[in-house]
């Protein structure tokens, strides 16, 4: 891997190569993932409180009282979709640290290899 016309080597590039950018983006993917979550869990909240009302202010009103009801349902699913949304996109930000992890541990040892003077390849 040595540069044909400055005789350097080049750490290779590719999608194993870890970079200050690729930490700063797990971590406003994390952000993000959290941020979407309390949107979920602020939608769960107007619904309930709506619904409360409704049933609270109108529970002689049929119509009215079904309403409230259905808003407390919504208020429940949209607080289970937001959480298992939280969850799936959690576990797969953690999978993703690892790989983050072991392909710097990999650079490591490459560029150590190549300033000792050894030939070493990255794994892929």
């Amino acid at each position: 891997m040595d540069d044909e016309e400055g005789g350097e080597a080049r750490i290779p590039s590719g999608p194993d190569q870890l970079i200050l950018r690729d930490h700063l983006a797990v971590d406003r993917t994390q952000l993000a993932n959290e941020r979407t979550f309390l949107a979920y869990l602020r939608t769960a909240l107007s619904f309930l409180v709506s619904g409360g009302a409704v049933l609270v202010f109108f529970e002689d009103v049929f119509v009215l009282t079904a309403g409230g009801y259905v808003f407390v349902a919504l208020a429940l699913i949209s607080f289970a979709i937001g959480l298992y949304k939280y969850l799936s996109m959690k576990k797969r930000i953690e999978e993703e640290k690892v790989a983050v992890r072991d392909s710097a541990r990999e650079l490591k040892k490459y560029l150590q290899m190549r300033m000792l003077g050894m030939k070493g390849e990255l794994k892929k």
